[in-house]
């Protein structure tokens, strides 16, 4: 039988188990166990009002008020208990956060239930209590069908399913539920409790007797399960959360080891005296430490910088001044030299210690590469200015060189004058080929290639070696006994033939051998897969060796980057060989290299044979120009040029009108149009025309007018449709041969 102490002892434990739940809510923040909670307190308050109204049914006859008033606390208690536990269920099992707001319907539901039901017994003058037991078996119904069906839901859905928690608290319900029924069912009815106690005093033992036999001993110890089941639940529902958690943070600590190590940059890990706790791979690699030498190293015997002791000097306190951003310092490599860095560095708290993280980033490399580009636009500078100097130059080169083309046929052989004229023509034939040499370097001279043997060109750069290598050098020629025609730009092989000379003179510092020798070379298929630049044909080769110190293999794969240089800032720019790569590749050609250390250095240069030699013939000028009666407009804004050039087209009988300018040329056209044949102009002209402008407004006035564009700029290669360009200097058997080939070609 269920005695006061078993209403107690459920009063009890519904008041434990709220407030074990209370501590986990308040603990893990988890809503759901609010309503379970609730349900509790709704229990505890039912069986208080249970007892009350039992204690008051039993001692003496209450008014209807009372009754109605302790019935319907009780009902509605009941009801509540049971909605906060399917609230509290789904919440659980469907991991789905309920707002507040169904608080307020759930209350209504279980007050309108309760009043209903108490209506029904209140309303029962019999005396019978049939709806007294009706009320109780609703009441059970519900419970039986709520519990049962919590713990079914518990047991399917999601939620911890290992361990004995997972089953106590599901089977727990059910049996709970099942009990309620079975006690309404087979429990004896209120009328023979009330027969048999009626006569007993308010406080016998008697006044403890209530509804059911010995199921009111298993409903206590359900009761008891149920709150024991949710509280291991809720521990193992913990347990599995914070092994998650661990998990959790195993894979956040994989994943920032794996981020730390692929990582391109150094990446350190402080305390805030600057001792390294922590250090991946790269910073390894970076500073040429092992990885395990790290932890443990000072900051400032990393980075012996001046911002590095400003750091450690804040000791333990705050660092003020971080973070840092790409803050530019020197790192010491454990090899001893410095190394150029970008620091990044940030200040945070780990297990609440403070702690400095940096970002060390090598900037070595690309300081040198800035380097290179500052190189590299002072290199274009001075390029630049060479090819204005050179664009000058050639002008006054046309006047020298024209005078004297003119002077030499008025003299006698045998004059006096004739010589020294003829050595004032030839010193113009070599300050034009400076001027060449100006303009390859600033790379404003395009490619003028001829056939020409290459023995011929080592032979006629004996004399230039002998000079630049100097008396401590032996200089031995080796031509072949064969002809080796090719097709390139002989201004261009002879730089690189001189670039190897030099790089050879500099690597034998206390003498030795130069062999300048020339070879032809027949591959095949099988030959040509020994370099990764061969192919197959038949190509003439210069090879330049000395016996000098010879290249380390460690320098031998950049020999040919641009910069790249084993010797001092004073006596080398890297630019040489990468210079000379570049022209033999833009020939169809390559270059081959051998080398042993202290034994010297073979450089072959590979280009293509020509199909014959035939085309090597030099065609001998005329010692007279051809000579015109046509009409020509000069126009050049250089005095001595326009001078020279009107003198020399008078004397071979053209007529020649002058302009020193665009404007003045456009008069002297307007003036007289009908009579100009063939327009000679500059290209760069002052006053906002220039000769693209000039010859384009004549030539769509008459299309059949001749046009010739001179330029010592050599961009200015490229001429219109139609027109013929002459490269300053030129001679003036150029300038006759164009002028003649012009006037004997149709125009369409």
């Amino acid at each position: 039988m269920i005695t006061l102490f078993d209403s107690s002892v459920h009063i009890a434990s519904a008041l434990v188990f709220a407030a074990a739940l209370r501590y986990f809510e308040r603990k893990e923040g988890r809503t759901y166990l609010r309503f379970w909670i609730w349900s509790w307190l709704a229990f505890a308050g039912y069986e208080a009002s249970a007892s009350l109204g039992r204690y008051l049914s039993l001692s003496m006859p209450p008014s209807d008020v009372v009754r109605f008033v302790v019935s319907t606390f009780s009902l509605t208690a009941a009801y509540l208990q049971v909605l906060w536990l399917l609230l509290g269920t789904y919440e659980f099992t469907e991991r789905t956060r309920l707002r507040r707001r169904w608080e307020v319907p759930v209350i209504g539901i279980a007050i309108v239930l309760g009043v209903l039901l108490t209506l029904a017994w209140i309303d029962d003058p019999s005396g019978a209590n049939h709806r007294y037991v009706a009320r109780v078996g609703v009441r059970a119904i519900v419970l039986c069908a709520t519990a049962t069906g919590a713990g079914l839901w518990m047991a399917i859905a999601r939620g911890p399913r290992r361990g004995f928690a997972s089953a106590l608290l599901p089977v727990s319900l059910g049996i709970y539920g099942v009990n309620q029924l079975a006690r309404f069912s087979f429990g004896t009815p209120l009328s023979s409790v009330v027969a048999a106690t009626s006569a007993a005093p308010p406080d016998s033992v008697a006044l403890a007797t209530v509804l059911g036999t010995g199921f009111g001993y298993v409903d206590v110890f359900v009761q008891l399960l149920i709150g024991l089941g949710m509280l291991l639940w809720m521990l193992e529902l913990e347990r599995s959360e914070r092994r998650a958690d661990w998990q959790r943070l195993a894979e956040s600590e994989e994943r920032y080891r794996t981020l730390a190590e692929s990582a391109p940059d150094a990446i350190l890990t402080l305390t805030p005296a600057g001792i390294v706790i922590f250090a991946n791979g790269k910073a390894a690699a970076t500073f040429g430490y092992r990885r395990e030498e790290l932890p443990g190293m000072r900051l400032d015997t990393l980075m012996p910088d001046e911002q590095a002791r400003v750091l450690l000097a804040s000791g333990s306190g705050p660092v003020r001044h971080l973070p840092w951003t790409a803050v530019n310092m020197t790192a010491r490599h454990a090899a001893g030299r410095d190394i150029a860095v970008e620091v990044s560095l940030t200040e945070h708290i780990v297990g609440g210690e403070r702690r400095i993280t940096g970002i060390v980033r090598d900037v070595s490399e690309r300081q040198r590469l800035s380097a290179q580009l500052q190189q590299a636009q002072k290199m274009e500078a001075v390029g630049r200015l060479t090819g204005g100097i050179a664009h000058d130059f050639n002008n006054l080169l046309i006047a020298i060189s024209g005078y004297a083309e003119l002077s030499l046929p008025q003299l006698d052989p045998g004059d006096p004058l004739h010589g020294r004229i003829t050595e004032i023509r030839r010193a113009a034939e070599r300050a034009s080929e400076l001027t060449r040499k100006l303009l390859a370097f600033s790379r404003n001279q395009p490619i003028q290639t001829r056939r020409f043997d290459v023995n011929q060109l080592v032979i006629d750069l004996s004399p230039i070696l002998h000079r630049l290598i100097g008396e401590h050098v032996t200089v031995a020629l080796q031509p072949a006994r064969e002809p080796l025609p090719i097709h390139a730009d002989t201004g261009q092989i002879d730089q690189v033939v001189l670039n190897l000379a030099l790089n050879a003179r500099d690597a034998m510092p206390v003498g030795g051998r130069l062999t300048v020798s020339t070879a032809r070379l027949v591959l095949d298929e099988r030959s040509a897969a020994q370099h990764p630049e061969r192919r197959t044909g038949q190509f003439a080769c210069v090879s330049v060796t000395d016996t000098g110190t010879g290249i380390a293999p460690n320098d031998m794969p950049q020999i040919f980057d641009p910069f790249f240089t084993t010797k001092d800032a004073e006596h080398g720019t890297g630019l040489g060989l990468a210079i000379s790569y570049g022209v033999v590749q833009q020939h169809g050609g390559w270059i081959e290299v051998e080398s042993r250390l202290g034994r010297g250095t073979t450089f072959t240069v590979c280009l293509p044979l020509t199909n014959s030699i035939d085309a090597m013939t030099e065609v001998v000028p005329s010692p007279a120009p051809p000579r015109g009666t046509e009409t020509i407009l000069l126009v050049e804004d250089e005095e001595p040029v326009r001078l020279i050039l009107s003198e020399a087209l008078t004397t071979a009988g053209y007529a020649v009108l002058e302009a020193a300018s665009g404007p003045e040329a456009l008069a002297e056209w307007h003036a007289r149009a009908a009579s100009i044949d063939l327009l000679l102009c500059d290209i760069v002209l002052p006053d906002g025309i220039s000769g693209f402008d000039l010859a384009r407004r004549l030539t769509d006035a008459r299309p059949t007018l001749h046009v010739i564009l001179m330029s010592g700029y050599q961009e200015h290669t490229a001429a219109p449709a139609g027109a013929v360009f002459l490269a300053k200097p030129f001679s003036l058997e150029r300038l006759h041969s164009a002028v003649r080939g012009c006037f004997d070609t149709p125009t369409t």
